[in-house]
């Protein structure tokens, strides 16, 4: 009886404040004798969840409008839009989030580009796509962009790249990397 209640008691600690999490082949006890536990499996055990922030209003809405990315293709579970913006470049833009909002650009190139040649280069490709998401804020990373206030460490084959200005500081990331000679741009902000 005892280790049914602490069973009992885990299980409402996993699930607790969940709201919208869907969850498959969960293992559910019912009975336990001596010598036998019976279990059963349900398969898309839906639970509520509580979000801070509110994903109903989490749309493609952002986007609307903006005539360079228009050819996109929404997926409104992962709040994501793909598009393809040539034969080599992809993009995807991510909005939203339940306890963590991020808007994240996600630049893909089908080849390798190397970073110290290219730096200009890739660096335009933030400023560009930061001006066009009014949830960026691009003139201030434009700024730093163009007067040098960014910190640069790298690792392995990723270089992560810090804002140094107190507005973005905290709540900005951008990265590059080269993997399996697929070149990616990572810029994101996000809000706790």
């Amino acid at each position: 009886m005892e280790r049914r209640i602490s069973i009992s008691i885990l299980i409402l600690f996993l699930f607790i404040g969940c709201k919208e999490a869907t969850l498959n082949n969960v293992a559910v006890k019912i009975q336990e004798n001596e010598n036998e536990v019976i279990t059963t499996n349900s398969s898309n055990v839906l639970m509520e969840q509580d979000c801070i922030f509110d994903q109903a209003t989490q749309t493609d809405e952002f986007l609307k409008g903006i005539k360079e990315l228009e050819n996109y293709v929404w997926d409104d579970e992962s709040k994501t839009a793909e598009i393809i913006l040539n034969d080599h470049w992809g993009l995807g833009l991510t909005r939203g989030g339940c306890d963590h909002f991020t808007v994240q650009a996600d630049f893909v190139y089908d080849r390798v580009i190397d970073f110290e040649e290219k730096k200009d280069f890739i660096f335009q490709q933030v400023i560009w796509i930061s001006d066009l998401i009014k949830d960026f804020d691009g003139e201030i990373i434009r700024e730093c962009i163009e007067n040098g206030r960014i910190s640069i460490e790298v690792e392995d084959n990723k270089r992560h790249i810090h804002f140094m200005d107190q507005r973005l500081y905290e709540s900005y990331y951008m990265s590059f990397s080269v993997l399996e000679n697929i070149s990616y741009i990572h810029l994101s902000y996000y809000i706790n």
